[in-house]
């Protein structure tokens, strides 16, 4: 391998090692040990000054910024007292795949268990369930007597798998809402707002909410990373709609991620917290975000499973709630207790409307979907209106989209997806194939040369200039691309990456076993709490058989040179690789075994020529 050759291995492999430290940033590492509850900071509960909204375009308003601070709340609806004449009534809606347990409190959604995913990696825990009673969705806010602190008539339908809940102000504001729940995990909701009254009703500005998500619990515990999000479909300035990803940076015009609102305006900003300047207070249990933008959906998140909620009536704005994990050992009165960065216990998001008015016997209807279930590409997909954007596929979605497409298909021929994933490696391989064969044979053709170039290096050593275009001069009579060596590498990145996107949050490789390893979507793992960070094979085999294929490949240049890229790159990878999902490990080793597959047979075939030439002289 020549200079210019390492070179450019050594700036692809510090352009990944780049890209892996920045994704590691928007994976929140679990604070240890976690606390039980988390402290709140309460509100000052005032009403959104916003003016009127025209309930029957999504047309955008026009976008006013407000910024919350980290620690201080948001001037927030008005909550109405408690108004509860009658004992709360649960009613359920199941099928075969998803239980969704609404309240009369509120006409809200409280509970959703879904009944396919268990919740922990034990085969005998229980289903996975999100817990809503604390910020319950499809629950309105800041419209007194229609919150969750008021009853709801109540009825049932069992056979059509529909709720309606009813209430009737004073005023003579009718609130109807029916909810229905589908074959999958999506319920249709249908409301109307009417007067019944004689004069025109002001609603007041509200807020509608999502959903709250918590983490889930990780095999890996403190080793894995942990994610919470919030996503919206937006209309920001410029009429250009987008999808805004805030637990990492939020709006172009806002660089903060959800972990960083925490921070005291003086410690904000990317880098590590231990060189920042000292906290004066301990980091706030909580914070909000509120944005004046039109926004069509909003999802909350964690690392497998989102609630999507998409009214068709446009919301005017964006209110996002952020808790943080409160470890058990901080007390505000020990500096040295508290949490120097914020690791996210949970988010919540609710859409703003501004104040409408209603005339007398008008009526505003709206239909809402909200989708409570895993980060399953093929079931947001059916949503519509880029709601599979949750899926997080960022700039390389078609690369990650026909890569998750053909692991899934894999996986209904050879229900494994250890298996899947070798034969999606193996795919990917034999497409690539013509490319890094080309890469090994010129590399084998620079290595012919190489004692031309050494002598034209020694020869004009004091003279670059003529030093180099005597050297393109070789490699154009030989025909050689010096480039073309690292072609195998190159080609390979942009895969890794996307793979690495969708194979970090697969709900598909969640507990899914092969051979020894019990979850494919997190480190092996193996003898934890007796071996410090665990042990986990895949990545030392993967680091020797990226030694083997090293040193297997033909090189050229500088000896030294070659020994420090022999160790140095399985060293690197060993270190990136080792706390990776090991489906992802298992992917990069399985390609190192065909790239020495692949030098071996190129060596055989060499040979062969060889033997073929000296029988014929």
């Amino acid at each position: 391998m020549n200079k210019f050759e390492t070179t450019m291995v050594a700036v692809l492999f510090v352009v990944l090692g780049v890209w892996w430290y920045a994704n590691r940033e928007s994976f929140v590492p679990a604070e240890q040990p976690k606390s039980k509850t988390v402290t709140t900071v309460e509100s000052n509960n005032t009403a959104v000054a916003v003016s009127p909204v025209n309930v029957v375009s999504n047309a955008a308003a026009p976008v006013v910024k407000e910024e919350i601070k980290a620690g201080k709340q948001p001037d927030a609806v008005v909550k109405s007292g408690e108004g509860h004449n009658e004992p709360e009534q649960i009613v359920t809606l199941s099928n075969d795949k998803t239980e969704v347990r609404l309240s009369s409190w509120g006409g809200s959604v409280v509970s959703v268990t879904l009944k396919k995913y268990r919740e922990a990696l034990d085969k005998k825990s229980g289903q996975v369930k999100f817990d809503l009673s604390a910020k319950p969705a499809l629950s309105y806010e800041g419209i007194p007597g229609l919150s969750g602190n008021f009853d709801f008539k109540v009825t049932k339908d069992e056979s059509a798998k529909r709720v309606s809940f009813e209430k009737t102000l004073p005023s003579g504001l009718e609130f109807v809402r029916t909810i229905t729940l589908g074959d999958g995990y999506q319920l249709k909701v249908s409301e109307s707002f009417k007067n019944k009254s004689s004069a025109s009703i002001k609603i007041p500005a509200c807020e509608l909410n999502a959903g709250q998500m918590k983490q889930i619990k990780t095999v890996s515990g403190s080793m894995g990373y942990e994610y919470l999000g919030v996503d919206s479909y937006s209309l920001p300035p410029n009429n250009a709609k987008k999808i805004l990803y805030w637990a990492n940076k939020g709006p172009s015009d806002d660089s903060l991620s959800l972990p960083e609102r925490f921070q005291p305006v003086y410690r904000q900003g990317s880098g590590c917290s231990m060189f920042k300047p000292k906290l004066t207070e301990p980091l706030p249990s909580e914070t909000n975000v509120v944005r004046m933008l039109a926004t069509d959906w909003v999802a909350v998140k964690n690392k497998f499973f989102v609630q999507v909620m998409a009214p068709k009536i446009a919301g005017n704005g964006l209110n996002i709630g952020v808790q943080r994990e409160v470890p058990r050992n901080e007390s505000r009165s020990v500096a040295q207790s508290w949490a120097q960065s914020a690791a996210l216990a949970s988010v919540s998001a609710s859409m703003c409307y501004r104040e409408r008015e209603l005339p007398a016997g008008d009526s505003i209807f709206n239909e809402i979907s909200y989708y409570a279930g895993p980060k399953e590409y093929n079931q947001l997909k059916l949503l519509g209106n880029r709601q599979d954007d949750a899926m997080e596929f960022g700039w390389l979605y078609p690369i990650s989209k026909l890569l998750l497409v053909t692991l899934t298909f894999l996986y209904k021929i050879i229900p494994n997806y250890g298996v899947a994933v070798i034969l999606l490696t193996i795919i990917v391989r034999i497409i690539f194939w013509p490319v890094t064969h080309k890469g090994t044979e010129s590399m084998k053709e620079l290595q012919k040369i190489q004692p031309l170039i050494n002598q034209v290096r020694e020869k004009y050593k004091d003279k670059p200039e003529k030093m180099n275009k005597e050297i393109m001069g070789i490699y154009k009579e030989h025909k050689v691309n010096p480039m073309s060596g690292c072609l195998p590498i190159l080609v390979q990145i942009p895969v890794f990456i996307a793979l690495f996107t969708i194979l970090r949050s697969a709900v598909e490789l969640r507990f899914a076993e092969f051979l020894w390893i019990k979850d494919l979507s997190e480190p092996e793992n193996l003898l934890a709490g007796i071996v410090p960070f665990g042990l986990n094979l895949l990545p030392i085999a993967m680091a020797a058989t990226m030694y083997w294929q090293t040193k297997l490949t033909p090189t050229a240049g500088d000896p030294q040179q070659q020994k420090i890229m022999l160790y140095m790159m399985p060293i690197m990878m060993l270190f990136m690789f080792y706390t990776m999902a090991s489906g992802l490990v298992l992917y990069w080793t399985v390609s190192q075994v065909i790239s020495i597959y692949q030098l071996f047979r190129q060596k055989r075939k060499a040979k062969a020529e060889e033997l073929a030439e000296h029988v014929k002289a």
